[in-house]
């Protein structure tokens, strides 16, 4: 099929499906992905309509995915992520299946200065030892009983 077909098949395939529809219109919108001959080679498939014949195409989404995260489809981050995206909106293919993930600022690296190891927190305060009461013997009275002896708490 040709270039200028494309978007036209590919928007007749997808309408009236809100999901592969927003897919579709995304990369039509992105522009880089339909106008590479390998990805529209071998992920886009044509076929004619069952009703009137009109010509039609699909992405096969998981396909271009995985050669995307094999390394055999290259574009630039943007791209890339554009395509994941409307592979996730169109067959629910997970955008995140990179497998590179985002640099973590050098502030939480280990090793880095500043960083604070989770395994290495500073200790819970100790427990303050259980309250002891003692009764001190208070002395004899004449009347030989002693007076109630005070509590002291430590």
């Amino acid at each position: 099929m040709t270039r200028p077909l494309l978007p036209a098949a590919l928007r007749a395939s997808a309408a009236g499906l809100h999901a592969p529809e927003a897919a579709v219109n995304l990369l039509i919108g992105h522009r880089y992905w339909l106008t590479r001959p390998d990805f529209a080679g071998e992920y886009i498939g044509t076929f004619p309509s069952f009703t009137d014949g009109t010509a039609m195409a699909a992405v096969c989404w998981p396909e271009a995915i995985a050669a995307l995260d094999r390394g055999q489809l290259a574009g630039s981050g943007s791209e890339n992520r554009i395509l994941r995206l409307a592979a996730s909106l169109a067959d629910g293919v997970h955008p995140s299946r990179s497998p590179r993930r985002p640099q973590q600022p050098r502030r939480h690296q280990p090793g880095a200065r500043g960083h604070r190891d989770p395994a290495r927190r500073r200790t819970p305060p100790r427990p303050r030892p259980a309250m002891r009461c003692i009764t001190l013997a208070a002395p004899e009275t004449r009347h030989g009983r002693s007076p109630p002896a005070p509590h002291l708490a430590l």
